[in-house]
């Protein structure tokens, strides 16, 4: 299968997966830049901003080649590499963006400093003030790309050293789970399913499902009536059809009984889509997200607020709690690392379940 079409339009190419984009030759080499479009008169109308940044990014490659240049130009040639790395999704890209322009705005002389100026005092300065401001997880991804910047500038020769190569990481807190027990969660349907609004019924459909297939709320939506193995007893996750799952590989999640009631009870009492495309497309379900029909569900109830991400984790500790071991589980949840991090997430579970199993200890 072809993997890039050319259009009428110069300049203006489209991916397999129908996605509009830019393509232009930087240095040499040809350089892609997604217009995010499946519409090719809004890719038409997003062509030349697309290909005045790539511009942009072969004038700062030129000074990084050159030798005078800031970290601010380094920067601009790791976020335009990165965004021309077609195997990567939209979300990883737009995330590269925000991290960079977080760091530049916590170290403001940083984007006009030389490359070869700056010093590991002044890293080991700036990550201290870092650390203490903002969560693990974006301290070190920050320090990741900080660091990538940095060997741009010795790979070319222009600094002898990384000034970054050094600096420590945090260890991230596990997340604590408060996750509603059996009895809360069902009276959360309930509330949800009797709220009264036009699409009551169809976002106790979402919730139900997402807490029924420990599905991603992206993958849960693109889910379609042909994905249901009914014979098997199984459900395929696709995720988005540009890019898959997580881990973009589809994964085959089992029929637990509540999730067979929902499905039969979607046979019986087929849903109305306000969204005629999703019906036509043969979507499972009618709407694509309801937090805050959870947030306010979850404060007519009177139990901690939850998001459809917590619905996934309510999945795992369910299973796990009835018994499923944690490497199943990890293959049901799209996981890629035997269960190490499943172990890692669920190794606390609801305190009743804790109870429960503290009363078969003796001696």
């Amino acid at each position: 299968m072809q993997t890039w079409t050319k259009t009428a339009t110069q300049c203006l190419v489209r991916h397999a997966s129908g996605i509009y984009y830019a393509r232009a030759r930087v240095g040499g080499k040809l350089a892609w830049k997604t217009l995010e479009t499946h519409v090719f008169s809004i890719a038409k109308a997003r062509l030349s901003d697309a290909l005045e940044n790539i511009r942009k990014a072969s004038c700062a490659h030129t000074a990084i080649t050159v030798g005078y240049a800031t970290f601010g130009e380094a920067a601009k040639v790791y976020l335009a590499n990165y965004s021309r790395k077609v195997d990567v999704k939209p979300r990883s890209i737009d995330y590269q963006h925000e991290i960079v322009e977080a760091l530049l705005k916590s170290w403001p002389e940083l984007k006009t400093t030389k490359l070869k100026a700056i010093t590991l005092g002044q890293c080991l300065d700036w990550a201290s003030r870092y650390a203490a401001e903002f969560s693990a997880s974006r301290y070190n991804n920050t320090v990741d790309a900080m660091r990538k910047i940095f060997d741009l500038a010795t790979a070319g020769g222009l600094i002898a050293k990384n000034p970054a190569a050094n600096l420590a990481k945090k260890t991230p807190r596990p997340k604590k789970l408060d996750l509603p027990r059996n009895a809360e969660f069902a009276a959360l349907v309930t509330e949800l399913r009797s709220a009264g609004g036009w699409c009551s019924e169809e976002v106790g459909d979402l919730v139900e499902f997402l807490a029924y297939s420990g599905a991603r709320i992206g993958e849960a939506r693109f889910v379609k009536w042909e994905d249901i193995d009914a014979e098997r007893g199984i459900i395929w996750i696709h995720g988005d059809p540009e890019h898959g799952t997580k881990n973009s590989e589809r994964r085959a999640v089992p029929i637990i009984e509540p999730m067979a009631r929902l499905l039969k009870d979607f046979g019986d009492n087929p849903r109305q889509f306000r969204d005629r495309s999703r019906q036509r497309q043969g979507y499972l379900l009618a709407i694509r997200e309801c937090q805050k029909a959870i947030d306010r569900g979850c404060g007519k109830v009177g139990i901690k607020r939850i998001t459809h991400h917590d619905l996934r984790h309510l999945f795992a500790t369910a299973c796990i709690e009835s018994g499923v071991d944690i490497p199943t589980v990890s293959r049901w949840l799209g996981h890629k690392d035997g269960g190490a991090l499943a172990m890692k997430t669920y190794g606390h579970l609801r305190n009743e379940h804790s109870l429960q199993m503290a009363k078969k200890v003796g001696f």
